[in-house]
């Protein structure tokens, strides 16, 4: 091996190492773009459970404004979020559409348990979500 023969290895392994940073800096910044893009809607799906635990906690009521909230938190976690969140949510927009419209006064008492059972899900999904987000 001769003096060309080295400063030929030399210059690849150069070029070796400076394409790796590149790459390694592409894959990167594609990570934390998706991150970012997650980000986003993750913290609208937050923002409509948020929105749905007001209306059931603090003004007992269940209308079509709580489930849409349901509705469209379960739509976006579909996309954002891991599959034992989607699953929760699904069963929460079940129970949230069953209940929708019946007074207080008018509810059994199955539903009451299953308005409680709302509220505290509800909450631990709210939970799940903003550590999953990494936003509490």
């Amino acid at each position: 091996m001769d003096a060309g023969d080295c400063i030929a290895l030399g210059a690849a392994a150069i070029f070796c190492r400076d394409f790796c940073r590149v790459l390694f800096v592409s894959f990167s910044a594609k990570r934390e773009a998706k991150s970012a893009a997650l980000l986003s809607y993750r913290l609208k799906a937050v923002e409509h459970i948020r929105l749905a635990i007001a209306d059931i906690l603090l003004h007992d009521h269940i209308n079509k404004d709580t489930v849409a909230n349901i509705r469209d938190a379960t739509q976006l976690s579909r996309t954002v979020f891991g599959p034992s969140i989607r699953a929760s949510m699904e069963t929460l927009f079940g129970t949230g559409w069953k209940l929708e419209g019946k007074p207080f006064s008018e509810r059994t008492e199955q539903e009451h348990k299953e308005k409680e059972f709302l509220a505290e899900q509800i909450q631990k999904i709210l939970q799940r979500m903003l550590f999953e987000s990494a936003v509490l």
